[in-house]
């Protein structure tokens, strides 16, 4: 769907035009592109196929590449991307729910959010969800229906959905893709909230999730006011294998988690119900049981077992030996390692931070080292810093010269502090590691240049990669841009260099790190990107408006960024408001803001005066 960008000095004006919310050109195409929308057609969704989807994205936390494959895949196409469940307290307000065209709802609510994506307003937003929830019976009155805009993060826009019975929802809508960042964004925080509402209890500290619908990129989970009770439960993230590497203020309401992305997979517990409910067994053990003896039951009586089943037990076994007294613990881990399981030699290196400090565990990692199974290797990797120095040295050039797998070059370059041979040798294996290295990996190598190495070294890996990286990588470059920071020149070469490339991708990572590079360079960068189009630079240049030196005397700059822009850039720069210290300043661009918003940046005007 392709819709014109309209400027919104294009306004048709009312009476009282500081007060009222004026009717925009824009509004009144989009209006017109809402009654024109083809009747509903159907998508053909087969709700068997739902359940088998919301079953498969349950099992575990996946990569966002392999939740999308899933979620887009042959075999659940008829899903068409959607999970879990409409929440109960809607269905339920249905009176004849026999003849509820849950095929119906399901459709029209994701082209609601589709649009809104597209237009960003709230008031054609909710206009468009009441008739919906009429027609659907949900509700009898379309005033019964409210919504409210309650933030934003860097994925996604959260609204509060309430139909006055206490049970509010929060409609996630997703704004941007990037790859780059796994565990977030649409397809991954999906699968992530499927995969808690199955393996998380009710009572936990984990927000409920409901429902996600992968082609429209949303996904609904309950409203938690902050004056909501505590979470009766708590649920460690690591008896799942997992672990909240998004653990800020703002992903939190009171003790409760509100968002899903960022829990990655830390253990090869993960999804595995069977080691979970053994590590679980050793860990909230009674403090008199003999553990060594219950560890030695479980083990002999294991041999009974299926193969499936022996595996599961072996990796809880080994994963739960951490429990066991400080003595014991070593010549477990040499037991469990001669069973020559590769998921158990995984589930050691994932122990290995854990050894006793007694425990000469150089022999077991040699072992381990031998290995030709490539997941071995990338668990090696992960876990290198645990290692003892020669070997680890050894394995960062052995794997570095020879090893062409992506996750392999990822993890080493992540971890390349780690080698501590001499400067020249790190230099060649980050060298070694960017021959034919995917986006992915070039991401930790730039990661890796910023702290390894000084501006003579890094500058011509950083051209290097610039010349050969693909968009994704060319983005990772920009978003670095300020390990130049104290190299004027470079920083000027570089900025001109990213400024000549037409790629919406590179102008959107510039506006998002314009704030960081030095002052000097920033106004003057800030103002060539100001004829983008993109909403989403739009957004980021909002954002960094008043960090700009002298921003206060740019009206021009405010009407460039206004300019075809939706109600989120609004919403941004209404924020900004209350910063502006000149009345006159701020009073003209309130008007600015204001001409033709929607409701909820004309709530944040308001909120702020």
């Amino acid at each position: 769907m392709i819709i014109n960008r309209i400027s919104p000095s294009l306004y048709i004006n009312y009476p009282k035009i500081n007060t009222e919310k004026k009717v925009s050109y824009q509004t009144l195409q989009r209006d017109i592109f809402v009654k024109n929308q083809v009747a509903f057609a159907g998508k053909n969704i087969d709700f068997d196929v739902v359940k088998k989807l919301t079953e498969h994205l349950a099992k575990r936390p996946y990569s966002k590449k392999h939740a999308k494959a899933v979620c887009t895949s042959e075999a659940y196409e008829k899903a068409k991307g959607i999970t879990g469940e409409i929440p109960e307290s809607w269905t339920e307000k249905i009176k004849d729910i026999k003849n509820f065209d849950k095929e119906n709802f399901c459709e029209r609510l994701g082209d609601i959010f589709t649009l809104d994506r597209h237009w960003a307003d709230i008031d054609v937003m909710t206009d468009s969800l009441r008739k919906l929830f009429k027609e659907h019976g949900i509700i009898s009155d379309e005033n019964q229906l409210t919504t409210e805009f309650i933030g934003k993060g860097f994925f996604g826009r959260n609204f509060r959905i309430s139909i006055g019975d206490g049970h509010d929802k929060v409609v996630k809508e997703f704004k941007r893709t990037y790859r780059y960042l796994n565990n977030h964004g649409n397809y991954s925080e999906q699968n992530l909230g499927e995969h808690f509402k199955k393996f998380a209890n009710r009572d936990s500290e984990m927000v409920p999730y409901y429902y996600g619908d992968t082609q429209n990129g949303i996904l609904i989970t309950k409203f938690l006011s902050k004056d909501m009770p505590e979470p009766t439960g708590k649920i460690d993230l690591e008896d799942l294998g997992t672990a909240y590497d998004d653990a800020f203020a703002r992903n939190y309401v009171g003790k409760w988690i509100v968002d899903f992305g960022g829990i990655i997979t830390e253990t090869n517990l993960v999804g595995n119900a069977k080691a979970q409910n053994i590590f679980k067994k050793f860990k909230y053990a009674d403090k008199t049981e003999d553990l060594i003896s219950k560890f030695e039951k479980i083990f002999s009586e294991s041999s009974k077992l299926d193969s499936k089943e022996y595996n599961d037990t072996m990796i809880g076994l080994t994963h739960s030996i951490r429990f066991l007294p400080n003595d014991a613990q070593g010549e477990r881990y040499l037991a469990m390692h001669s069973l020559g399981l590769r998921d158990v030699d995984i589930a050691i290196l994932e122990e290995s931070g854990r050894f006793p400090l007694f425990f000469n565990s150089d022999s077991l990692f040699e072992s381990i080292a031998k290995t030709d199974d490539i997941n071995v290797k990338k668990a090696i990797c992960r876990k290198i810093k645990n290692l003892p120095k020669e070997l680890k040295h050894k394995i960062f050039e052995e794997y570095s010269a020879n090893e062409t797998n992506q996750s392999i070059k990822k993890y080493l370059a992540r971890n390349l502090n780690e080698y501590h041979m001499n400067i020249q040798n790190r230099k060649n294996i980050f060298d070694n590691l960017a021959k034919d290295a995917d986006c992915y990996a070039n991401v930790a190598l730039i990661r890796a240049m910023e702290k390894n190495f000084s501006d003579v070294t890094r500058e011509p890996r950083f051209e290097k990669m610039f010349e050969t990286g693909d968009m994704i990588t060319k983005s990772a470059l920009v978003r670095s841009i300020e390990m130049f920071n104290e190299n004027p020149k470079l920083m000027k070469k570089w900025i001109d260099r990213f400024m000549e490339i037409d790629d919406p991708r590179i102008k959107r990572s510039l506006a998002e790190s314009v704030s960081c590079i030095p002052e000097e360079f920033q106004a003057e960068t800030f103002e060539k990107l100001l004829d983008v189009t993109d909403n989403n630079t739009k957004e980021f240049l909002a954002e960094a408006l008043i960090s700009i030196k002298g921003y206060f005397r740019h009206k021009d700059w405010l009407i460039k960024i206004l300019d075809g822009g939706d109600n989120t850039i609004r919403r941004v720069l209404a924020t900004h408001i209350p910063e502006i210290k000149n009345p006159q300043v701020k009073q003209e661009w309130t008007k600015l803001i204001l001409d033709g918003a929607d409701s909820s940046v004309r709530k944040i005007i308001a909120e702020n005066n």
